[in-house]
């Protein structure tokens, strides 16, 4: 059972970095000079809503603006 439950972890683990490894460099600038941010976030939960609206607080006293020149996704 844990032989199992390793091998598919490991599974998992390299396909991940698979993933990853596979997009492209850099960031994704628009032609406006936006940067794009995407933030994932599968469900909807008080915690999960803290901390992404934490993380778009954060980026706004760093002088990063949702819509001037950053674009968050989520």
């Amino acid at each position: 059972m844990k032989k199992k439950l390793a091998g598919i972890l490991s599974f998992v683990l390299v396909l991940s970095l698979l993933v990853t490894g596979c997009t492209s460099n850099g960031s994704k600038e628009d032609d406006d000079g936006t940067v794009t941010i995407g933030i994932m976030q599968i469900v909807e939960h008080p915690s999960l809503n803290m901390i992404r609206e934490a993380i778009i607080e954060e980026l706004d006293a760093q002088g990063y603006k949702d819509g001037e020149n950053i674009k968050i996704e989520y």
